[in-house]
């Protein structure tokens, strides 16, 4: 699934969560129960975390194609190169935990 879908469909569950099929009438969150309340807060929790992963893929599809532009300076090439590769053990490294 791709991030955009994902958050789209957190959104979506978040409406559907304050309203009520039966009647037609929207429920703020804040007069359900604490475990739909737990679970809207969750989704909002998710929602953030995805969108700050759809940052950093871009920033980092933005950094792999300075380290491979040749119009560019060596030493911007090199940082750009070396920052990929750290990133990259880092998402490695978080995903294996």
């Amino acid at each position: 699934m791709k991030i955009e879908k994902a958050i789209e469909t957190l959104k979506m569950d978040n409406e559907l969560m304050q309203f009520d099929p039966n009647t037609g009438e929207y429920y703020p969150i804040e007069l359900q129960n604490e475990d739909n309340q737990d679970v809207y807060k969750a989704n909002l929790i998710a929602i953030s975390a995805l969108e700050n992963q759809q940052e950093f893929n871009e920033y980092m599809e933005y950094m792999k194609q300075l380290a491979e532009d040749e119009t560019k300076p060596l030493t911007d090439r090199e940082f750009a190169d070396k920052f990929v590769i750290c990133c990259e053990c880092f998402v490695v490294e978080v995903e294996n935990e």
